[in-house]
């Protein structure tokens, strides 16, 4: 891995992260914008209920000084659009950009891992040797280990033989134990999909689950952690997703293989679909790409997400926004 190579990743995710702070400021703006304009607005249509009387109260009254105009809305409103439109600019910027970090991860994975922590490569260049393999193999290598001392030999006396201090033998690695998260917000990278809402998607996007990925690489759904029947691993994904549409707007599509009924009552913004009878990943990706044409044929944006990356080139090339498990999931 190269240290350039580290370097232009980590410049790639922080233009990124810089897009994302900037369109999230503009949006922000944008809505306390429209909160002031609805409320001019508001005055303005209930003044003009009464307005000539006050007028006229005025004129007899001789009391011109107390006549106020209606509030006007053109600054506003030229204020908005003017904002409006740099969203759409960083929003075509944003769209280059993610495409890019959405390819390196599914690509190189380590070398976007190694820029997002900003390790430090090998200097000048050099190749370095690879730190997330080396983390994963760990130290278990019966070749890893010293040798044992021949039996009946005493240890060297103190300050004997090297002056050098004997290595420290590593402690075994801490069994990590899987724990999924208590609070839902805590499920899904909630404030990147709102930025992505205002900026790539639009509102009222349909979102298309694929969910044979989901159950099988997203450790919140994993039944071998959970210890749970998939019937019910579904049922927790379809409130899951439920919660979340509560938080983002538009329809989502969770996209099963086989047919059952879920045990959990849901928002009329989350469907669920089953690809047929048999138990095959073929069937629910066809049912995915059906969906896709059923989407874009009502002029709606769809969003497919999916951890499938076969799939995903498909649809991508359809004018699809594919979403990462690891850009929906927090995992």
């Amino acid at each position: 891995m190269y240290e350039q190579d580290i370097e232009l990743t980590k410049l790639l995710l922080d233009k990124l992260h810089q897009l994302d702070e900037h369109g999230e400021a503009l949006r922000s703006k944008v809505e306390q914008l429209q909160g002031e304009l609805e409320e001019t607005v508001n005055i303005r249509d209930e003044r003009e209920s009464y307005l000539d009387v006050l007028s006229r109260a005025a004129n007899l009254l001789d009391r011109s000084d107390l006549q106020v105009e209606s509030p006007e809305t053109t600054t506003l409103e030229s204020e908005i659009n003017d904002l409006k439109s740099q969203m759409e600019a960083i929003d075509q910027e944003v769209i280059q950009y993610r495409k890019l970090v959405d390819e390196l991860r599914e690509r190189a994975p380590k070398l976007l891992q190694a820029a997002s922590t900003n390790e430090p490569d090998a200097p000048n260049g050099e190749p370095a040797a690879d730190k997330v393999d080396a983390e994963e193999v760990g130290s278990t290598s019966p070749f890893d280990q010293p040798e044992p001392a021949p039996a009946g030999d005493d240890p060297p006396a103190e300050g004997a033989g090297s002056s050098e201090e004997p290595a420290p033998v590593a402690a075994p690695a801490e069994h990590v134990e899987f724990s999924r998260p208590t609070e839902l917000s805590q499920l899904f990278n909630l404030k990147d999909l709102k930025v992505k809402e205002a900026f790539t998607y639009g509102l009222g996007a349909a979102y298309i689950v694929d969910a044979t990925s989901v159950l099988d690489r997203v450790p919140h759904y994993d039944k071998h952690f959970l210890a749970l029947p998939e019937a019910q691993i579904r049922d927790e994904l379809i409130n899951d997703i439920n919660w979340l549409s509560s938080q983002i707007s538009g329809d989502f599509f969770i996209i099963f293989t086989t047919p059952y009924e879920p045990a959990i009552e849901r928002s009329a913004h989350v469907k669920i679909e089953f690809a047929g009878d048999e138990t095959t990943k073929e069937q629910a990706d066809n049912r995915v790409l059906e969906m896709v044409s059923e989407i874009l044929d009502k002029d709606r944006v769809a969003c497919v997400v999916t951890g499938d990356s076969t799939l995903g080139d498909t649809v991508r090339n359809q004018d699809v926004h594919v979403i990462a498990l690891g850009d929906f999931f927090n995992t």
